[in-house]
């Protein structure tokens, strides 16, 4: 399940992040309103909100790894 690319929320704005000493290490990171993330849970009873705090650091969760289990459907994935 990954929220911003089902449509469900999108960033409010993008701030250039630096990794290393040159331009080829920065990034544009997406910022999202806490309010947004908040709101999913209620919008969205079907997913098992508890599952993905459940998982080990620099692992992906199980709705990550498999949308299609978490009760969302293979159309609304790009």
């Amino acid at each position: 399940m990954d929220a911003p690319h089902l449509g469900w929320t999108a960033p409010v704005s993008f701030d250039r992040v630096q990794f290393g000493l040159s331009n080829a290490g920065a990034l544009d990171v997406p910022r999202f309103a806490a309010g947004h993330i908040d709101d999913l849970p209620g919008a969205h009873p079907e997913v098992d909100w508890t599952q993905p705090r459940t998982v080990g650091k620099g692992r992906r969760s199980p709705p990550r790894r498999n949308p299609g289990a978490a009760g969302v459907s293979s159309a609304a994935r790009p």
